[in-house]
């Protein structure tokens, strides 16, 4: 099943608050896997594939749209009620994980 769900400018603290600070958080069910970067645009932006996405990286490219290493301005300025991205989602039907 796929779900999909819109990225304003505010939804990015929701990833920073949803990942889990350390490893073992992580095993133990406390948090999600802090987030990598992946992708096709990442050359342009001159980042690298599977390093970690640091929560002020975030910030900057989903709530003020910016480079999130030199703080150039990536297009134009988002607006206050504008949608920076999609979070698509891979699940199991809850019929098929209850058993």
């Amino acid at each position: 099943m796929l779900s999909s769900r819109k990225i304003s400018r505010s939804s990015w603290r929701y990833y920073v608050d949803r990942a889990a600070c350390r490893p073992l958080e992580y095993y133990l069910g406390v948090g999600e896997a802090p987030g990598r970067w992946h992708g096709w645009g990442l050359e342009p932006l001159r980042l690298e594939r599977g390093d970690a996405v640091a929560e002020q990286q975030l910030e900057a490219m989903f709530a003020r749209g910016i480079h999130p290493c030199t703080g150039d301005r990536l297009g134009r300025a988002w607006r206050t009620d504008g949608v920076t991205g999609y979070d698509l989602t891979f699940s199991t039907p809850t019929s098929v994980s209850a058993l």
